[in-house]
């Protein structure tokens, strides 16, 4: 067991409806720009018209370059099977590719690579893969069906059972680049995505891997998916008209989510980076400089309801306490940001603040400590189900290496102390108000420009980072920026 393994970010990948590219989406997160657009023909059978879907054309170019550069890849030209993909499979390719430029495991674009990619070395078979979806595969089954029902058994395509597999994603990943480690697909709902980076991160600390591509996609922006969670009043109906003002984290006038499509996908290592790995990667030196590092990883149950939190907001709590334990903190001073789960509905968001109050009861922070800054990035993005929770931790290492924070879009009336209290109350009035003053005393909610954090050099620059789902799965992850 290598328990005290550092483990550290080198690479990022990230597909949304912002865009294609980590740059990309980052500039636009803190420019308050959103994604979210109204939606047009067959998709608009039920109550809800809007969703954050891709920009037109953005996942077909991707995906073209991605297949050219393939083609210079030795052993790796014919690995990529697009028919045999998903678009979920797809908008994983996407951002697991340029996760892995960036680290160094695929050469840059125009570069040549000497490396043969069939080879089982030490290094292939050290690397991983840990890649999960909330909904994959309810687009062919629906189309399947129809097509089954109107011409039998040949209605079945060959492709259909390789684009419904929940572990597709993975599968594609793992063989389209050479990854011979541990491969692994998790579904915990909404917070797959997280769940995926924090395995991934134990992967590597208990020495089952020396290098991990982690995190989650979703393409589930359906008739079917829109239909079924408006039957239980998860989605925000009443702005078809306005769409980019619907998804409103922590707003008095928030109603429920917007459902999204993306990827993200973050490469975790070892570090010091094991030799034979480095030798494989290109373009990388011994003083090569990791890009954050993850410091601590926490998951819990709410054992409470199958499609909503636990009200007075325990089990995020002990998610975020186990991840503050596992990095061993025993205050919050070098926690300057906390990337929120909150989708925008009326009863999770002000749960999850509750949540954070306790946190901040439990661990002391300094009186001359900045305020905590608060956000969730679902007002430009919407909500990305099951590939949220990676979205938002590519998110949260931007944040934590450029000390920047994104703000919270449609942020006009925010929750008021008096609404934690109310959930708080459950478990004492006095404890509740004490709880409550905390929380809004020591934290903010930024809204109309980033924020800049403590950055000093050499000092550790903390985000905690959340993801909640169906099912009561929580899980939350500590990021730091990097310090040698």
């Amino acid at each position: 067991m290598h328990h005290s393994r550092r483990v550290v970010v080198t690479g990022l990948g990230l597909v949304t409806c912002l865009g294609s590219g980590v740059q990309n989406n980052w500039t636009s997160l803190l420019k308050n720009e959103c994604g979210i657009r109204k939606l047009t023909g067959e998709d608009c059978v039920g109550p809800c018209h809007i969703a954050g879907t891709l920009p037109p054309g953005v996942l077909e170019e991707a995906v073209s370059r991605i297949m050219e550069q393939q083609a210079s890849l030795r052993g790796l030209e014919r690995q990529l099977d697009r028919q045999a993909m998903s678009r979920t499979s797809l908008l994983a390719i996407v951002a697991a590719h340029e996760a892995l430029q960036q680290s160094g495991w695929l050469p840059a674009p125009n570069q040549t690579s000497p490396r043969n990619f069939a080879t089982e070395d030490q290094a292939s078979c050290r690397a991983g893969t840990y890649f999960s979806a909330g909904l994959e595969g309810v687009e062919e089954i629906v189309k399947s069906l129809c097509l089954t029902q109107k011409k039998g058994y040949r209605g079945m395509g060959a492709h259909v059972l390789p684009r419904t597999l929940s572990n597709m994603p993975v599968g594609h990943i793992s063989r389209a680049w050479g990854l011979r480690g541990p491969t692994m697909s998790a579904n915990t709902a909404c917070a797959s995505g997280l769940h995926s980076v924090g395995e991934a991160y134990r992967m590597i600390q208990y020495g089952e891997a020396d290098m991990v591509v982690a995190g989650g996609c979703e393409a589930s922006v359906l008739p079917w998916t829109l239909a079924a969670f408006s039957r239980i009043r998860a989605l925000a109906l009443d702005y078809n008209d306005q769409p980019k003002l619907a998804s409103r984290p922590f707003d008095s006038q928030r109603q429920g989510f917007v459902m999204s499509e993306g990827a993200g996908a973050l490469v975790l290592e070892a570090w010091p980076t094991p030799l034979h790995l480095l030798d494989a990667l290109h373009r990388r030196t011994l003083d090569h400089q990791p890009l954050a590092e993850i410091v601590g990883f926490g998951r819990s149950a709410d054992a409470y309801n199958l499609v909503s939190p636990e009200p007075t907001g325990s089990g995020a709590f002990r998610s975020m306490k186990a991840a503050l334990d596992d990095a061993r903190l025993h205050d919050l001073n070098q926690v300057e940001h906390i990337n929120c789960h909150a989708t925008s509905t009326p009863l999770g968001d002000v749960i999850e603040l509750a949540a954070i109050a306790k946190l901040l009861e439990h661990y002391p922070r300094s009186a001359s400590a900045p305020r905590i800054a608060i956000n969730s990035i679902k007002g430009h993005i919407g909500h990305c189900l099951g590939a949220a929770g990676a979205v938002e931790a590519v998110y949260s290492v931007l944040a934590a290496k450029h000390a920047r924070a994104a703000p919270n879009r449609n942020l006009e009336q925010a929750v008021t102390p008096e609404e934690v209290c109310k959930l708080g109350h459950k478990v004492g009035r006095r404890e509740a108000d004490n709880q409550a003053e905390l929380l809004f005393t020591r934290t903010f909610m930024p809204t109309q420009s980033r924020v800049a954090m403590d950055s000093r050099s050499n000092t550790r620059l903390m985000v905690l980072t959340n993801s909640f789902g169906f099912g009561g799965a929580n899980a939350s992850i500590l990021l730091s920026n990097w310090v040698d």
